[in-house]
């Protein structure tokens, strides 16, 4: 089943409220992204990798991806490793990025290479006690 596209599900979801009520939308998420400004508590050993693009997984187990290409890792922790082996790693959520994005200021995107959320809930908690006063 093909992926349905962003912009539609934008669209979608901006018409079902209809456009007084689009405004008042809050969308957040903590994805596979870079860490920003809105990030705190990033563990020392954490790897980042800016350029989240589509490309081959050189550190993918038990090979090397040679032939198949994926989103490189946005980020990784080398030292601690899944049962499997597996590096613990998080790919770039860019359709889910898109779709934050386009609420605007009503977006807020937080990094999933954090090693402890309190912040970004506690900010997405505030955002939504402020939208209901």
């Amino acid at each position: 089943m093909p992926l349905i596209d962003v912009q539609d599900m934008i669209d979608s979801v901006q018409w079902v409220k209809g456009s007084a009520w689009a405004q008042k939308i809050l969308v957040s998420g903590i994805i596979g992204w870079p860490p920003g400004a809105n990030d705190t508590n990033l563990p020392a050993n954490l790897q980042t990798n800016p350029n989240y693009r589509i490309d081959r997984d050189a550190t993918a187990l038990p090979a090397a991806q040679a032939t198949l290409w994926d989103y490189m890792p946005i980020c990784s922790i080398p030292d601690q490793k899944s049962a499997d082996g597996n590096i613990y790693k998080a790919y770039g959520g860019l359709r889910l990025k898109k779709f934050i994005d386009a609420f605007g200021s009503n977006g807020e995107v937080f990094s999933i290479c954090n090693s402890d959320f309190t912040n970004p809930m506690t900010r997405i908690g505030n955002t939504i006690v402020q939208a209901l006063k």
